[in-house]
């Protein structure tokens, strides 16, 4: 069967669509997010690379808190290189964003129930299918570097190849069902947007908090109102709702005897739900609480501080700030690749491929231990 834009729509919007026809539209969107994720990076960069407000944002981030945790990773990579790296990586996080966006917009027809209700289901449907299309090729790029790279496992470490699996588990099964059967509940409506939605404003609000100077009193008062609300949207969306959510899905289960569901969707649900506390709520409530404790100390300071408290009380602001929305975890993987690559293209000369082997293992087992400190909440 050949599929023409007009054969996808007409699937995507058909509520008699066989499962078949879902995996092929899957398909589909994992090819298109590929292709776009591309596309953006090859536009956007030389529009962006070397901006000075992005050399400004790249700076702090690295004396704010990469340079300490590059050091602990025991990787090298002086300040102009991460720089470049840093430079070079943003348009792939704007067009994550871009695409948790895309997915939370065509979700709210159905959350405002605005227009035809079955138009505005396929719409949600759509933004699933989209989803797993996303996550299926940002899978298949892990498993590519991680597998088939010589470099891979330093580059993508256990802790973190174990962490994006799971990430990606949710959606991926349990997808392609909840459409064929739940596409008309409301419940799925608001899991598929809050899910992405959180995301798109974790995103935004953490680039533009980079921008800010928290020294400059009219900064500080931007980054705190902002991370504040960034954590609200969590907490909710992430937390009391999601809980809500979960709880009502697991009662029409049970009430429709929809044993399969149960059994398969429901530890999935019950260990997302712990990912959303352990990872996402439990870490930045953790990071804002010891950025509000700097804050308090650093305006509490007395008249007659010395010029030494006052600019360690300033970086440890700055360091408490860096931590807030401390995404590394994630980015670590294209840190680790920049940086493993960048090793061995200086040292193919050298005629000692084991000690290099070894120093390579310890950076992996110095990365797993980091991104685990990291995820429990630690960082």
């Amino acid at each position: 069967m050949t599929f023409y834009p007009s054969t996808l729509i007409d699937i995507a919007f058909n509520e008699n669509a066989t499962a078949q026809e879902l995996i092929c539209l899957v398909i589909f969107f994992s090819v298109f997010w590929a292709v776009t994720f591309s596309t953006i990076v090859i536009i956007v960069l030389p529009l962006v690379y070397d901006k000075p407000w992005l050399r400004v944002v790249s700076e702090r981030d690295y004396e704010r808190s990469a340079k300490k945790d590059l050091a602990d990773l025991g990787y090298h990579m002086t300040k102009e290189e991460f720089i470049h790296w840093h430079m070079t990586f943003w348009p792939q996080t704007q067009a994550i964003a871009l695409q948790h966006l895309f997915g939370a917009v065509i979700c709210l027809p159905a959350i405002l129930n605005i227009g035809d209700p079955k138009v505005c289901s396929s719409l949600v449907c759509v933004g699933i299918l989209s989803e797993m299309g996303w996550e299926i090729q940002d899978l298949l790029k892990i498993f590519y570097k991680r597998l088939f790279t010589p470099t891979g496992k330093v580059e993508v470490p256990d802790f973190l190849f174990s962490m994006m699996v799971f990430h990606h588990s949710l959606t991926l099964p349990l997808g392609v069902p909840t459409v064929l059967r739940y596409r008309n509940l409301r419940t799925l409506h608001w899991l598929c947007f809050e899910l992405q939605w959180s995301g798109v404003v974790t995103v935004i609000v953490a680039e533009y908090c980079k921008i800010l100077d928290v020294t400059k009193r009219g900064q500080l008062r931007q980054f705190l109102i902002l991370s504040t609300v960034s954590f609200i949207v969590m907490l909710i969306t992430r937390g009391f709702h999601w809980v809500y959510l979960v709880g009502e899905f697991i009662f029409v289960w049970y009430n429709e005897k929809a044993w399969s569901f149960l059994v398969i969707g429901a530890p999935f649900w019950l260990l997302f739900s712990f990912f959303n506390y352990a990872v996402c709520i439990k870490p930045m409530y953790t990071r804002l609480q010891k950025f509000m404790n700097m804050y308090t100390k650093h305006v509490s300071l007395s008249s007659d501080a010395t010029v030494k408290m006052r600019r360690q009380s300033l970086e440890n602001l700055n360091f408490a700030a860096s931590q807030v929305f401390n995404t590394n975890h994630i980015l670590n993987e294209e840190i680790s690749s920049y940086f493993v690559k960048r090793r061995i293209e200086r040292r193919q000369s050298m005629p000692s491929p084991a000690l290099n082997n070894v120093s390579l293992a310890r950076r992996a087992r110095a990365s797993s231990e980091l991104l685990s400190r990291r995820f429990s909440g630690e960082w």
